[in-house]
């Protein structure tokens, strides 16, 4: 909230399975699954508010997916 109020574009959002986010429904392992719906919440930031580079940010599970997303999308800054 702190970096929203400051003027950054935010996004915060639970992962499948995750706090309230429904369990997906195929086969993905979660370390696909993770890393597609990080870049599909990129995506959308990009489509509605043009964001074209990303710092992610996450706790436990979080920070892993965040680093595994960095590894495969080129707009991840840090």
């Amino acid at each position: 909230r702190a970096l929203a109020d400051a003027g950054f574009v935010c996004l915060r959002f639970d992962l499948s399975g995750r706090g309230d986010s429904a369990v997906r429904r195929d086969a993905r392992a979660f370390e696909e699954s993770s890393v597609l719906e990080t870049r599909d919440a990129m995506d959308y930031l990009q489509r509605i508010r043009g964001v074209g580079t990303f710092l992610l940010g996450g706790l436990c599970s979080g920070a892993d997916v965040s680093h595994m997303t960095a590894l495969e999308d080129p707009r991840v800054l840090g």
